[in-house]
């Protein structure tokens, strides 16, 4: 029997009935090496365990790959991009947050006790110049995100 190592598949292949791994065979055919696959447990422990005594030639096997594998690669780089988008989103709304419950604490409190302090306004003008960037940005990673 072949070592696993030897298939590029090895290990990515799994039965449909019983979950195990594909183990990889050879047979000469008419002086033709052909390599060919079945469940593992279908092989070792009989039918009883696993009945999935289907057969699939390799070459089947790497077609399928070869057709999914960069679409798979590709859901997945979009996917971990999305959640690395939603994180910072998270990020930046609670940034967002707590610049408003500033400002709101400045309302509160500075304009009741001093309402014409340039002190008050000026905490208030550098409060919405923090805020500006911070919600553009979330603005555009909405749009991004379809």
């Amino acid at each position: 029997m072949s070592p696993e190592q030897e298939y590029l598949l090895s290990g990515l292949v799994n039965c449909g009935s019983c979950g195990k791994r594909f183990y990889y065979r050879t047979r000469k055919y008419n002086e033709v090496k052909i390599v060919y696959a079945n469940c593992s447990t279908y092989l070792k422990r009989g039918k009883q365990f696993c009945d999935n005594n289907t057969t699939w030639p390799y070459e089947a096997l790497m077609h399928v790959f070869n057709l999914t594998f960069i679409e798979y690669l590709g859901r997945a780089a979009w996917d971990q991009s999305k959640s690395n988008l939603s994180t910072e989103l998270d990020t930046i709304n609670g940034q967002i947050s707590d610049i408003d419950a500033q400002i709101n604490f400045v309302l509160e409190t500075g304009y009741s006790v001093m309402p014409d302090s340039q002190v008050v306004r000026d905490k208030l003008t550098s409060l919405s110049e923090q805020r500006k960037p911070l919600s553009g940005y979330s603005k555009f990673i909405v749009r991004s995100d379809p």
